[in-house]
């Protein structure tokens, strides 16, 4: 979008980019081309560029998605389904997912599906029901194909404090 802009604006955005790439502790790209655009347009290293790369669909992951799920809540009739994927680990921090979960089922007819398996699982079965929310929470455990659940819930979440490359994402 650089080029579109008038020679000042170009200048400046690139020298604003530049001062505050140089300032980054590290910097994501989505291909080498693009880590190697980066590192030459704006003269950086590109030891401090890394490159993740997005995802793609194959047949395979298209064929996974279409396997049956034979879970009622995704088969319709139950408003929307949420569906979240993660260890049950303090640092995915499902306590907050649910009570944003409890605030947002006040009003709307939700359901959710946690999907993974973890040392927090019994906290936060006792949580659920504290909560009151055993008729719209499940802890289906781990699932070796979660991606069924993903094509047919109304929305995924992600509740973590923190993440360094989230797979479930």
């Amino acid at each position: 979008q650089i080029d579109t802009l008038p020679i000042t604006m170009k200048a400046a955005t690139a020298l604003i980019a530049r001062i505050l790439y140089t300032k980054a502790d590290a910097i994501v790209a989505v291909s080498e081309g693009v880590a190697k655009d980066l590192a030459s347009y704006f003269k950086l290293s590109q030891k401090r560029i890394h490159v993740i790369y997005n995802p793609i669909v194959t047949e395979e992951m298209a064929s996974l998605c279409m396997e049956p799920t034979d879970h009622s809540w995704l088969n319709g009739g139950n408003g929307p389904v949420l569906v979240s994927i993660g260890r049950l680990t303090a640092a995915k921090d499902h306590p907050t997912l649910i009570a944003a979960f409890k605030i947002v089922r006040s009003k709307l007819p939700l359901k959710l599906i946690i999907l993974g398996e973890g040392e927090e699982r019994a906290r936060l079965q006792s949580l659920i029901e504290k909560e009151q929310l055993q008729d719209d929470i499940q802890m289906l455990g781990f699932v070796d194909n979660p991606l069924p659940f993903l094509k047919r819930a109304d929305l995924f979440v992600l509740s973590s404090r923190f993440e360094g490359f989230p797979l479930a994402l």
